[in-house]
């Protein structure tokens, strides 16, 4: 059990690489092994939401002035929502693709060019899921203030809908979960970090005037704020293992299911043309 679980942090576990990349455009729950036009459909709708709410965060404000919306740039929320925008619109990008490619005869996925980001909307995909719920989480339990923050529909949508997106299209995707990929989300707040102390510095104040972007990222008391991000870190590391678990889960559920045919890793027998689901495959997988 053990030597299993060190095995999930060797260095192909922290890669980005893949031996199917149409994993990464088939839906979980799908009867065909080919781009269902219905994911499709459901993808182009989450860019359209994720888009449409982006743009709105920066132009709905309570003052037109110009620092007050350039101050738009200094959270870590409207970062985390910007990294779910973006992954959402690399999603919708590869299947499209994708779907455009199969109707061309004969397919073949080594050449279609919709594979080329893979690695990155799955590094993204890992940050905005995990940023979402770190996001809400300490949101809602250490910042959220009712006489600062009044609970209207864009607090929500920015501090509790993101982690509800994310996570519902977590349990539809295909593409495995990696506890090694923990390390792209730490490396997200790491970066979020420095440039709040830069900030800080620099004399740089929040929305409200403070000389802190976020009560708890007081950099005047570096020794406390720095065991908040240590804190941050392991939260981060713990939230990446549920997914696993989650995702271990999920392909649990797909196997009992049986809603497609699938081929072990291991066989002999040739590979199918398309998409092989791995969420039905090495169910005892640990």
């Amino acid at each position: 059990m053990l030597s299993k679980w060190k095995n999930k942090f060797t260095s192909q576990e922290f890669g980005l690489t893949h031996k199917d990349p149409e994993i990464f455009v088939i839906c979980q729950w799908q009867h065909k092994n080919t781009p269902s036009i219905w994911y499709l459909l459901y993808r182009w709708l989450v860019v359209i939401y994720f888009i449409t709410t982006w743009l709105l965060s920066i132009l709905i404000v309570k003052t037109k002035t110009d620092s007050y919306q350039l101050k738009w740039l200094i959270y870590l929320t409207h970062w985390g929502y910007t990294t779910c925008t973006f992954q959402a619109l690399l999603a919708a990008f590869m299947l499209t693709s994708c779907v455009l490619a199969h109707k061309k005869k004969p397919y073949k996925p080594s050449k279609d060019g919709a594979f080329t980001c893979y690695k990155l909307y799955w590094a993204f995909n890992t940050i905005a899921t995990v940023l979402a719920c770190v996001i809400t989480i300490v949101y809602w339990s250490f910042i959220y203030n009712p006489a600062k923050n009044p609970l209207d529909v864009m607090n929500f949508i920015l501090h509790g809908m993101n982690t509800v997106l994310m996570l519902f299209d977590f349990w539809l995707v295909s593409h495995p979960t990696r506890i090694a990929h923990c390390i792209y989300p730490m490396m997200f707040v790491t970066v979020y970090a420095i440039f709040s102390v830069i900030y800080y510095l620099a004399g740089g104040t929040s929305r409200d005037g403070t000389d802190y972007i976020y009560p708890i990222l007081k950099w005047e008391l570096p020794f406390r704020t720095l065991l908040v991000c240590a804190g941050v870190g392991i939260f981060i590391f713990a939230l990446q293992t549920f997914f696993f678990l989650m995702y271990l889960l999920k392909k649990r559920v797909h196997k009992k299911l049986g809603r497609r045919k699938s081929i072990e890793l291991n066989s002999s027998s040739p590979r199918c043309d398309g998409y092989v689901n791995e969420a039905v495959i090495a169910g005892d997988e640990v």
